[in-house]
């Protein structure tokens, strides 16, 4: 469980910063931005449970392939973006 609390505690400090950072820009719009974000955190949050609770091996195992896979997608959509944005500058 320290791990656990150690995560989760990490997640709660550094979520809203790197949120209100990110929305830091678009002081405007920041309500429905924000909004959307939580969105779809629960919506992947979701699809992320029910593809662990479909897939026939053991929760741990499964749990490990969908953090995985996640963080495949997750940098294979970042850093084509990070790679057009260096080499503009």
């Amino acid at each position: 469980m320290a791990a656990v609390t150690l995560f989760l505690t990490g997640m709660g400090l550094i979520n809203p910063i790197g949120t209100a950072i990110a929305l830091e820009p678009f002081g405007d719009r920041a309500g429905i931005a924000s909004a959307l974000l939580g969105f779809l955190q629960m919506a992947f949050a979701a699809v992320g449970t029910a593809i662990i609770g479909a897939l026939p091996v053991g929760p741990a195992t499964a749990l490990a392939w969908v953090v995985l896979s996640g963080t495949t997608l997750a940098g294979a959509a970042f850093f084509p973006m990070l790679r057009t944005e260096s080499s503009e500058r």
